[in-house]
């Protein structure tokens, strides 16, 4: 004979679909209110994210006469100092020093020869070799820390190429070469496949 069956696990499947419908209007309020791209292509220190034109942008209207500009050729971000990232100005480049640079000379004619230019975005290119080696280039700018490593791109961020690091700089402090593997262990596994997917 068979003996009545009832649900018995209503409770719970009320309980996971409310979680379910929770999951759903945090997802849409995140990409409705969010920026994925600021994940998958970066950010500059003005506030502008890479790849993208931030012109309408109003939270960032008004910061410095370098935010809410148009920035879709420009897809990595740049550190100025790389050994030390997270003092250092970041800017958003059309592309990676593809060899390292010495000179005010050298990011110049990497500048004209590529269309990147690797310092702040009110400087031209023309001028670079008339700023001061000593207070023109370093972390704060306008221009990047001389010498400027030959780099790659890593989740749109421009690191140091590890095989240049080894084999050109031997004198990188250990101190130094740990503060970029740790710019390299910011990007959690999160934005690889945030990256993944967009891709």
């Amino acid at each position: 004979a068979r003996k009545n069956v009832c649900c018995t696990d209503i409770i719970f499947l009320i309980l996971f679909t409310a979680f379910w419908a929770g999951m759903v209007y945090i997802a849409v309020f995140t990409f409705q209110r969010g920026d994925a791209f600021r994940l998958v292509y970066g950010y500059d220190s003005y506030g502008n994210t890479c790849n993208k034109d931030n012109t309408n942008n109003r939270d960032i209207q008004n910061l410095t006469k370098y935010s809410a500009m148009d920035v879709t050729d420009k897809k990595k971000v740049f550190f100025l100092d790389i050994l030390d990232p997270e003092d250092s100005l970041e800017i958003c480049v059309s592309k990676c020093p593809d060899k390292m640079l010495l000179t005010p000379f050298d990011v110049q004619k990497f500048a004209e020869d590529t269309g990147s230019r690797l310092c702040r975005y009110d400087i031209h290119p023309d001028d670079y070799t008339s700023l001061n080696p000593i207070t023109d280039f370093g972390r704060h700018g306008p221009c990047p820390e001389l010498p400027v490593f030959a780099s790659i791109s890593v989740l749109s961020r421009c690191v140091p190429d590890p095989s240049q690091l080894i084999n050109d700089n031997k004198n990188i402090t250990k101190d130094e070469a740990e503060s970029i593997i740790d710019l390299l262990n910011a990007d959690d596994i999160f934005r690889q496949v945030l990256s993944d997917l967009y891709t």
